[in-house]
């Protein structure tokens, strides 16, 4: 299951800048900047378009590893035949579900914007499957020994109507490392235990819940437990 995004980037964001030495924007088309837009899945693959690029410029697309090359092509009705355009390019989709980065790169062989790679519109989320979440915060029991216990109901982010998601493996993690796991019941619930080792004595302990891999959905939740 593939849930489609849509971003249009903000050409003039230029303030906003990841380290990448540009020329000045004069030299720009129309004293604009490229920009990754229209960003969607359908199948196997994700589609994306790069606006105000040159004619005949290459761009490099990257997809959790995937990538694709695509040249501009004109923009009809432009008699300078300066303003470019990538429409419609695909890269492969991840077949795990997850929340994913898309990245646009001008090449270095583009005379006026090469290399130019501006993050917030050369960029976009990719959502592969159906994100899920707990129940709500606050699901955790202080046991003995400083030992919790986190517990809840696995459902659709946003409250859905609830449905079989079937036995998912869920991994609570402390400063990137797996502390403890658990799978779904028939229900959806899970209940696993965090040991006193793995929190704060004093102050409050980020647990991060996720899912292992899997293939239709996918999971960024927390439960703060405090001290």
């Amino acid at each position: 299951m593939l849930k489609n995004t849509k971003v249009v980037g903000i050409a003039a964001a230029v303030t906003l800048l990841t380290g990448v030495a540009l020329a000045p924007s004069a030299t720009a088309v129309g004293q604009d900047r490229p920009y990754q837009s229209d960003v969607s899945n359908d199948g196997g693959r994700t589609y994306f378009s790069i606006y105000d690029i040159r004619t005949g410029c290459k761009a490099t697309t990257t997809l959790n590893g995937k990538t694709s090359v695509d040249r501009a092509t004109h923009v009809v009705g432009d008699s300078r035949k300066t303003y470019g355009e990538i429409v419609d390019a695909w890269v492969t989709t991840p077949k795990m579900a997850g929340e994913y980065t898309i990245k646009s790169r001008i090449n270095n062989d583009c005379a006026d914007d090469a290399g130019y790679s501006n993050a917030p519109t050369m960029s976009d989320t990719v959502e592969v499957g159906t994100q899920v979440e707990l129940d709500s915060d606050g699901n955790w029991d202080e046991l003995g020994g400083g030992n919790v216990r986190i517990y809840g109901d696995v459902e659709l982010m946003g409250g859905a109507i609830s449905q079989d998601l079937g036995a998912i493996k869920v991994l609570f993690q402390v400063r990137g490392k797996t502390v403890a796991s658990t799978y779904t019941d028939a229900d959806g619930y899970i209940s696993a235990t965090v040991a006193s080792k793995y929190l704060n004595k004093r102050g409050n302990t980020k647990v991060t819940l996720s899912l292992a891999t899997n293939r239709n959905y996918w999971m960024d939740d927390s439960e703060t437990v405090q001290r």
